[in-house]
């Protein structure tokens, strides 16, 4: 018995738990539900009114003036109410339908009433119910429900709202919006095909064609309505009449041809969606419709809603038309005019009504105290381009901007955002871009353009707007597809454009493009055979196309005469870029895959070979060339003939490559070359790597003959170009360091390790005349030489070479040394016993200064001979070899830096100083190359004491600009971030008669703006209110000095402007402050700016480059709360929770009772 009460007791226990459960669920149902007398579950309003609740804007004063109803939708708004349905009958026919909607069974409801009552439609057929309903149609369908019982039993709400019961305000108050107007597109010819609709406005007493619309047809019962979207109807009506009209303002009148009968009944515009045809057959719904513009609550055929073409003419000639609704009251505009209409004189800002077709002329009263300038960047649409992001007015989001000025002020040229703006030429497989360049600001209607950043003063201001208060600046763009060029890269890296063979080739033969700039001066009426012809460049073959390489780079840069480029790409960003090619085996030179690794300038140069013209735009070709690493050894024997024949029998140098200790052997044997004039052998040391050491000794020949008295006076020079490697010494080893050549340029500046050996007997002297800066023997001197003050009398040997001294038969006095400029001189039957020599120059090289007297005698008892007196920095005598350098004129070179920017953008830039065009350290050793110019140095520099001759030949001096505080120069010696121009030498000289070069370098900066867009995760929506905090940082995240520091904060459309950027400097961005609602960044987002203006991030999930240039998208993470009214609510969680806690409990008691069973 116990055990059947505790069996009882367990099922009551379980009972007991569902009924709990039971109960939870009924409460769920009723906090989740919202039970009023009237529910409306899934119906669309049928009331016809927008909901609306007035605000200030609404009111003048204390006069309600706006003309949309206020509203709020309740029961009455929906056409079925529960309430007086059988509840379970309406949830029968859900279920029976396909789409289990009440709105469904609602219109096939109505539908098939218009089948069964005819009366119910309209006279014209066409001519169909349409939303809003009225309650006498509602009635009417209520009738033919009841009476027909095929139809659903459902009835209809008879209590329907209307907009006839609501009051609106006095719309005499209203006042057309006055802003920038663009012409009407009216057509010779309306759209006659299906599915478009053509919308008319009564414009100057005539219906005018705003354009056309694509609509399309819905089905409802057994028939069709034409509808399209409300916005799209907005949009063309406020775009050709400057207006912003609500989609209540007006209403729609339609016909199915342009002349026929128009009907508005049943027919309208909703919020979102607008109805030109209802219920009509599928081959009518389908058809062209007329639609016509007419005033709300008027008549199909009212011409109420009319409109007046207003025209204000300006004195410079500019012309503004607006259009205005008739009986509108407008203000004339502002400025240093009077305003007539042909019969009636008006004063600027007067106000006017208008009721016709009008055009204003505006007269000058005198000249202006004020002037306004209306700056408007007009961005073209390109066919076949397309262009995501456009320009704006420099530093502003926005593309139209005006300046006032007053009397007498200095005004500065706005610039533009994007000076070159790139687009994606549609379906192009080689990535083509169109660049579309800004040329300037067109004055007016005149063909004056004003270039940005002109300074004008107040009166060229006034000429400039025709004496008037308004000058009007239009941005000129140009896009011709022969005004832009595209590079890319030959796969193969070979020349195949030469002169006279220049033919389009195979695209996959070229990588996608690389690059595109603006091409300047070009005379856009040639044919494409004409432009080549004019302007193409290509080298005479294809082995060496450094020459075209050169012309090629020489465009970058504006002029005004010839063709030109507008940017240029930096080597560094072309290696970049084939890196890709590279990874996949595309790329070779000489059939030598290139690795990706190599892709630098120690291994590769760039070469464009071929700048030609195609249909699509300028190609400009370029292949890479393999750079060779070299040394060249020279050695110059001079000297007496004899003994230089014999030093040459076994005379070789050892070139050593320390790294591995393979030696090369350098003899008479295996020389490159021999200069026979200056008796001088080079040889060319192939297989050295970049930065690689190299031990080079000379062994000179080892004279058997002891009889032969003679000495040898060796030294050498090592002159690096391009590192800090130059030297001169004496002796016969030195090291250096390997560099890398392409070989296409010349070997001008390849690396030289030259040795000179002076071979003499010991009864003669050997003169080196000698330019003493370089040690580089010259000729072109003439020497006299004394004894006891009588010249010296010498014969000639032809054979030797060589002037011997005979006082008795010799006719020489004046000595003229060899071309390379050495003298030998025996001295064999000349005593120094009566008297010391003195050597005299009497004709020093051309540009040198003459060096003084030399005397040459016994040094001591000895008998050693030397120099007894002399100018003892320009000569040696060693061995019988006396070595006359002579000096050229002093010179000095200033550099002097002129900055046309903020003092706050200035920074340390170095400039290189050029001899003849090439680095100065290519010509002179010791001369420091750089320098560095800065506030402390007043922005100048001066080398002090240069040669006005080197090595016989007269210097001109310039000077390169190689970097701007941490930016290097690029290859063509141009910047990303700045524009740097050379003005012409000045030449000037001192108290004591030395020159001077004065050379002035001038920088501008070149900045972009980075265009920033807050969006959420899934860019769904544009995020006002993030603020954030811009950084220059260095690769350890250390902020660089001397950068922008830059704060700023997304406005309304999510958007911000971070200007004065520059490219190929790293930034970190900050988020200070998230968006309302969002979370905040957690992590900093690194970003890069490239000069063709793609934004390269670091790896970050809440940020991305823009798909378009100056571009970067942010995005933040939504807070997630537990929703509270208008949701679901925590209720549904409340009684979820509940639920769990009573299915625990029966668990539980029932598990415990059933235990206690067991026991």
């Amino acid at each position: 018995m116990n055990a059947f009460k505790r069996q009882v007791n367990s099922k009551s226990i379980v009972f007991f738990a569902v009924c709990a459960l039971l109960l939870v669920a009924c409460c769920v149902l009723l906090f989740c539900a919202n039970i009023t007398h009237s529910v409306a579950l899934e119906q669309e309003v049928r009331c016809g009114i927008a909901e609306h609740t007035h605000h200030d804007g609404c009111y003048n004063g204390d006069f309600l003036t706006c003309k949309q109803p206020a509203h709020t939708h309740d029961g009455n708004c929906y056409i079925v109410l529960l309430k007086e349905n059988d509840i379970n009958h309406i949830l029968t026919m859900l279920g029976e339908s396909e789409s289990h909607s009440l709105e469904n069974v609602i219109t096939d409801t109505m539908s098939s009433a218009l089948t069964f009552n005819a009366n119910l439609n309209a006279a014209d057929a066409d001519q169909n119910e349409a939303a809003p309903l009225s309650p006498d149609r509602v009635a009417a369908f209520n009738s033919t429900i009841a009476d027909q019982d095929e139809l659903p039993d459902i009835v209809l709400n008879e209590n329907i709202n209307t907009m006839s019961t609501l009051a609106v305000g006095d719309d005499t108050e209203e006042t057309p919006s006055a802003g920038t107007v663009t012409p009407l597109n009216i057509q010779a010819e309306p759209d006659t095909s299906n599915y478009h609709a053509n919308f008319y406005v009564y414009l100057d007493g005539t219906w005018t064609c705003l354009g056309s619309l694509e609509f399309t047809t819905e089905r409802s019962g057994i028939r069709y309505n034409s509808v399209l979207p409300t916005a799209e109807v907005l949009e063309l009506v406020n775009g050709a009449l400057g207006t912003d009209y609500a989609y209540n303002s007006f209403d729609i009148a339609v016909a199915s041809s342009l002349n026929g009968s128009y009907s508005k009944t049943d027919l309208g515009m909703a919020s979102v969606t607008t109805t030109i045809g209802y219920r009509q057959q599928n081959a009518t719904a389908r058809a062209t419709k007329y639609v016509r513009l007419i005033p709300e609550g008027g008549s199909a055929t009212s011409t109420a809603f009319n409109f007046y073409t207003v025209t204000f003419t300006y004195p410079e000639g500019t012309t503004v038309t607006k259009y205005v609704r008739s009986g509108t009251t407008i203000t004339l505009p502002a400025g240093n005019y009077t305003w007539s209409d042909g019969d009636n004189t008006y004063a600027a800002e007067q106000a006017v009504t208008i009721s016709g077709k009008t055009t204003f002329e505006a007269n000058l009263l005198g000249p202006p105290t004020y002037i306004n300038v209306h700056y408007d960047v007009a961005f073209p649409t390109v066919s076949g381009v397309t262009v995501t992001t456009q320009p704006t007015i420099a530093g502003l989001a926005a593309t139209t901007v005006t300046d006032e000025y007053t009397e007498n002020a200095e005004v500065t040229i706005r610039h533009v955002s994007q000076q070159s703006v790139q687009g994606t030429v549609n379906g192009n497989s080689t990535g083509l871009t169109r660049v579309i360049q800004f040329k300037g600001w067109r004055v007016g209607n005149t063909n004056t353009v004003i270039q940005p950043n002109t300074k004008l003063i107040w009166d060229e201001l006034v000429r400039y707007s025709n004496n008037t208060t308004a000058l009007r600046l239009t941005a000129v763009w140009e896009y011709n597809a022969k005004q832009t060029a595209t590079f890319f890269i030959r796969f193969d890296s070979v020349a195949v454009d030469t002169e006279g063979n220049i033919t389009g080739q195979d695209s996959n033969k070229y990588t996608k493009q690389i690059f595109a700039a603006y091409v300047g001066g070009v005379d856009t009426a040639l044919s494409t055979n004409n432009l080549q012809s004019k302007y193409g460049i290509a080298d005479t073959t294809s082995d060496n196309s450094y020459g075209a390489d050169q012309k090629i780079r020489a465009l970058y840069g504006e002029r005004t005469d010839g063709v030109w480029l507008s940017a240029f790409p930096t080597d560094s960003f072309v290696f970049e870029n084939l890196v890709q090619y590279a990874n996949t085996g595309y790329l070779s030179v000489d059939g030598v895959p290139v690795k990706a690794e190599d892709l630098n300038s120690r291994e590769y140069a760039i070469r464009w070979y071929v700048f030609k013209n195609q249909d699509d735009a300028w190609h400009i070709d370029g292949k890479l060339v393999k750079k060779v690493g070299l040394i060249h050894v020279y050695k110059t024997f001079a000297g007496n003939k004899e003994l230089v024949a014999e030093a040459k029998s076994d005379f070789y140098i050892d070139a050593t490559d320390v790294s591995t200790g393979v030696n090369t052997v350098l003899n008479l044997n295996n020389y490159t070359t021999h200069d026979t004039v200056n008796d001088k052998y080079m040889w060319e040391i192939t297989d050295v790597d970049y930065g690689e050491y190299w031990e080079i000794t000379e062994h000179p020949h080892q004279f058997g003959d002891s009889s032969v008295k003679f000495s040898v006076f060796s030294e050498y020079t090592v002159m690096d170009a391009h590192g800090d490697q130059s030297i001169n010494g004496t002796g016969t080893s030195l090291s250096v360091k390997g560099m890398t050549y392409a070989l296409d340029e010349g070997v001008d500046e390849v690396l030289r390790a030259e040795f000179t050996n002076i071979y003499n007997r010991s009864d003669s002297i050997i003169i080196k005349k000698q330019d003493s800066l370089t040690g580089v023997s010259i000729g072109g001197a003439v020497f006299r030489l004394y004894q006891n003050g009588s010249p010296l009398r010498f014969t000639y040997n032809q054979n030797t070479a060589r002037y011997e001294y005979n006082p008795t038969a010799g006719t020489i006095t004046d000595l003229q040394g060899n071309a390379n400029g050495y003298y030998e001189i025996c001295i064999e039957n000349f005593s120094y016993d009566i008297g010391p020599i003195t050597i005299r120059e009497i004709t020093a090289p051309t540009g040198y200064t003459p060096i003084g007297d030399i005397a040459i005698g016994h040094t001591g008892e000895d008998e050693t001979v030397g120099i007894l007196s002399g100018n003892s920095e320009l000569i040696r005598y060693i061995s019988g070899v006396l070595i006359v350098g002579n000096s050229t004129d002093s010179s000095s070179v200033t550099v002097k830096k002129n900055w046309e920017c903020h003092e706050t953008e200035w920074q340390d830039v170095t400039v290189q100083l050029l001899a003849n065009g090439k680095l100065v350290t290519t010509v002179i050793a010791g001369v420091e190359p750089q320098a560095v110019l800065n506030a402390a140095n007043g922005w100048t520099y001066t080398w002090e004491n240069l040669p006005v001759y080197v090595n016989g030949t007269k210097i001109e001096w310039s000077v390169k600009e190689t970097a701007i505080g941490s930016e290097m120069a690029k290859a063509d010696g141009s910047f990303v971030n700045w524009l740097v121009s050379y003005s012409l030498p000045s030449l000037s000289t001192d108290e004591n008669g030395n020159e001077n070069t004065l050379l002035t370098v001038i920088n501008t900066t070149k900045r972009v703006m980075l265009r920033l867009t807050k969006t959420n995760l899934w860019k769904t929506a544009q995020l006002t209110g993030a603020a954030f905090l811009l950084e220059a940082v260095d690769a350890n995240g250390n902020v660089l000095p001397n950068e922008v520091t830059k704060t700023a904060t997304t406005g309304d459309a999510g958007t911000l402007i971070f200007d004065n950027l520059k490219c190929g400097v790293r930034y970190r961005l900050t988020e200070t402050q998230a968006p309302e609602g969002y979370l905040p960044l957690s992590e900093y987002i690194y970003f890069t700016i490239n000069e063709d203006g793609t934004v390269r991030v670091e790896d970050s999930y809440y940020a991305e480059a823009g798909s378009t240039a100056y571009n970067l998208t942010v995005k933040n993470g939504q807070i997630v709360d537990l929703p509270e009214s208008g949701g679901m609510g925590t209720r549904m969680f409340y009684a979820i929770g509940l639920s769990l806690v009573a299915i625990a409990a029966g668990i539980y008691i029932y598990h415990l009772r059933k235990r206690r069973c067991y026991h």
